[in-house]
């Protein structure tokens, strides 16, 4: 059995970079009790969380780790290039010696869907 943490990036008190530190500590700190994984979420446009770039995320954390597997929970593939996410994810495999972890819904949330689609119709020129 693997044993793993989730981090969810979340803002509460609006300071980027001490969310940031905080949850690098605490992959860091997960590490060094010898959990398994640590699995970052992605959000986006949500003021409480701040973690829409997932893999640049995932690489700054294999670069300041040295044993726990990384892994996305989940990299919305919708909103990238799907080539551009398979370089970057097997680049951070290369930096976490092998620990990446990629995972990826399905389809985008619904939320998403509509909100585009509002966009579309509301305000064809964004």
């Amino acid at each position: 059995m693997r044993i793993g943490v989730f981090c969810t990036y979340e803002n509460h008190e609006r300071d980027f970079a001490r969310c940031f530190d905080m949850q690098t500590r605490y992959v860091q700190h997960a590490e060094a009790l010898g959990i398994d994984e640590a699995w970052v979420a992605e959000h986006h446009f949500d003021p409480d969380a701040v973690s829409p770039s997932i893999l640049t995320l995932l690489a700054y954390l294999a670069g300041v780790t040295s044993r726990i597997r990384l892994g996305s929970a989940a990299v919305l593939i919708a909103f990238r290039n799907p080539i551009q996410v398979a370089e970057d994810v097997a680049t951070i495999d290369i930096l976490s010696k092998g620990g990446s972890i990629l995972a990826s819904p399905r389809a985008v949330p619904s939320r998403f869907k509509t909100s585009i689609f509002l966009r579309e119709r509301i305000t064809p020129e964004i």
